[in-house]
């Protein structure tokens, strides 16, 4: 402050002109430097000023111009709007066109069009994404996926991404695609998803093949966000926090889910939707006992056309029930018991092929077995069963005491009318390579054929995996084999094998960490 009084010094005292409020010039003095400083001082002078400009404007003359600038903005308003419907109208004319163009098939006028349509509307993603489809219907396929994958990934378009997804066939065709076009099919949906965060199919499509890799965190996290879209998603949401070890989530999930559906099956018993995903939430909770009471009244309330459904069900909780039972009690009683409930099943229902496995497991379970009580209970299983199933399971049988010969015989027979049955396949495939001179190439057949229903069962895997070994064709050995480490019972199988694999491409310390992590028991 000091600075500016000293500089300020030589304006004390002079004289300046200088106009009052109501325009007469008068002399002033410039003021003290004192004054200069004070900011009361400079609000008073920016006021006078202000004041002084309001004072000065023409008010007259702008009142005068208010009606031609009314005037004005109405004319251009009118063109503007002129403008926008003769836009509107050749709009419509060139949608007109597409639609006609391309119900006849000419796709060079329909090109025309869309591509008039894009001009008028450049910032239109339904104008470019329809003449993408044009491409396609053209075969111009190169030019359709470029143009949707830009409109997908750049301008976040939504149905874009479930165009270039669905090319494939969607979700059903998935595991007969090749792994690129698997890859390419699931990056799309994840596309599409990320687009539109609400989206609930493609979500499920995402969430079961990420299940089918068996990455349940991926597959969790999917689901969790729609989650309340449907009992059936909440459902799976569960069991894949079971999965997960969220065991109390998953819990406290199901026993909410129990109390919702038990009130919708006491309001309207003889509905049969509610009464088997109750019967499902049972059956997660360890409540095989309600499940099985549940389904059997239903085969009384519900209507007739409904009972195939409640029969399905009944029997694959009787099939669970029967295979917890034999797991928590390997002792001749715990097997009979569990033998027991899949006689009951198979008299509901003798074609189930859940069943029908079940059936094979228990009995092979059981062939060892001395006691005569069991014994007739395992025939009477056996004799209850068409011919076919009887040879799967006399050949199962065999294949487990390592009489290949009449495990093969069985289990060709039993295959011949039920090519579909991937437990069979695989078992014939795994009797075949265990022959002294194996038709490799068949069993590789069958057990293609198994994984085909399965593909990510890792028993399944390690029969084609020690095929591929047989084969020589070690890359493909490893790939197999790898997957099936997941079951802890036949990592002991699997290890030796893979590190023979692993030495025969050049990976002498994989091989040697393979046989050191079967040695110490992993």
């Amino acid at each position: 402050a000091g600075k500016l009084v000293r500089k300020m010094v030589r304006f004390e005292g002079k004289l300046y002109k200088a106009k009052t409020f109501s325009g007469e010039t008068v002399i002033r003095k410039w003021p003290k430097p004192q004054t200069l400083v004070n900011p009361i001082w400079w609000c008073t002078w920016v006021f006078q000023f202000v004041w002084r400009w309001f004072q000065s404007r023409p008010y007259l003359p702008m009142l005068l111009a208010i009606p031609a600038v009314a005037i004005l903005s109405v004319f251009w308003g009118l063109v503007s709007a002129g403008s926008r419907m003769s836009r509107g109208s050749t709009s419509i004319s060139l949608k007109r066109l597409v639609k006609a163009s391309m119900q006849e098939k000419d796709y060079n006028a329909a090109a025309f069009g869309a591509d008039a349509l894009i001009k008028l509307y450049p910032d239109s993603k339904e104008h470019r994404f329809n003449r993408a489809k044009i491409h396609a219907a053209a075969d111009e396929s190169e030019q359709a996926i470029a143009m949707m994958s830009a409109l997908a990934t750049n301008d976040k378009h939504t149905e874009s991404a479930l165009w270039l997804a669905n090319r494939y066939g969607g979700i059903e065709n998935y595991f007969d695609l090749t792994s690129e076009e698997q890859l390419d099919y699931l990056r799309w949906l994840s596309q599409a998803i990320e687009n539109d965060p609400s989206l609930v199919r493609p979500r499920v499509y995402k969430a079961t093949i990420l299940e089918s890799k068996r990455d349940f965190q991926g597959a969790y996290t999917t689901l969790l966000a729609i989650a309340s879209e449907s009992i059936e998603i909440q459902y799976r949401v569960a069991f894949l926090e079971r999965e997960l070890g969220l065991t109390k989530k998953a819990r406290d999930r199901a026993a909410s889910l129990i109390r919702l559906l038990r009130t919708s099956v006491d309001k309207a018993p003889q509905e049969t939707k509610p009464r088997l995903q109750l019967a499902s939430m049972l059956i997660f909770t360890d409540q095989e006992g309600r499940a099985i009471e549940l389904l059997t009244a239903g085969l009384r309330l519900a209507a007739p056309e409904d009972h195939s459904k409640i029969r399905n069900a009944l029997v694959e909780a009787l099939v669970i029930d029967s295979g917890k039972t034999i797991a928590k009690d390997r002792s001749p009683r715990g097997l009979m018991r569990g033998l027991d409930k899949l006689k009951q099943a198979m008299a509901i229902d003798a074609t189930n092929p859940a069943l029908l496995e079940a059936v094979a497991r228990a009995c092979v379970a059981a062939s060892e077995s001395t006691n005569n009580e069991m014994i007739v209970l395992r025939e009477a299983l056996v004799q209850g069963v068409n011919s076919d199933t009887a040879h799967f399971i006399l050949g199962t049988i065999a294949l487990n005491e390592g009489d290949v010969a009449s495990a093969t015989s069985h289990l060709d027979i039993a295959a011949h009318n039920n090519p579909n049955l991937p437990g069979l396949l695989n078992n014939l495939a795994f009797a075949i390579l265990q022959e002294e001179e194996p038709d490799l190439a068949r069993a590789l057949r069958l057990s293609d054929a198994a994984l085909r229903s399965l593909p990510e069962h890792p028993y399944l895997r390690e029969t084609r995996g020690q095929i591929y070994l047989r084969l020589e064709k070690y890359a493909e050995a490893i790939a197999d084999l790898e997957k099936a480490l997941v079951a802890k019972e036949l990592r002991s199988s699997i290890r030796p094998s893979l590190a023979i694999a692993y030495d025969a491409i050049g990976q002498p310390k994989i091989a040697e960490r393979q046989r050191d992590l079967l040695g110490k028991g992993k």
